[in-house]
């Protein structure tokens, strides 16, 4: 009985972990293909961006040795030029979307207390 709570703890410790991670840089692609509606090649060259970006996020998180406080300077470096690169391979209408995909991410991502609302 010993034995089957822990494998059962154990499958859900797992399965919590895997849905915890970031999805890899070809999901990611995928994603943000469907969403904004790019072409196969796109998504080919945007998977590529996502891959470098996650190298050099891997690099900086190692050179910080976690401390997040330490890598934010060079996270937000990574970020706006993983944009820059993104926004290089997307046609107008396609840029417009990401643009507004950005905006919706803004206000949650810096992981404090999202602005408040207008009034």
């Amino acid at each position: 009985m010993k034995r089957a709570i822990l494998i059962c703890l154990f499958v859900i410790g797992a399965t919590a972990m895997s849905i915890a991670q970031a999805p890899s840089p070809g999901n990611q692609a995928k994603m943000m293909g469907t969403r904004l509606k790019l072409s196969d090649v796109q998504i080919t060259k945007l998977t590529a961006i996502y891959q470098k970006s996650a190298i050099k996020k891997d690099s900086i998180l190692k050179a910080s040795n976690g401390d997040m406080e330490a890598a934010r300077p060079a996270m937000i470096s990574l970020h706006e030029a993983q944009t820059i690169a993104i926004k290089a391979i997307l046609t107008d209408d396609q840029k417009l979307e990401f643009d507004k995909f950005l905006s919706q991410l803004m206000p949650t991502s810096g992981g404090g207390t999202p602005p408040p609302a207008k009034q």
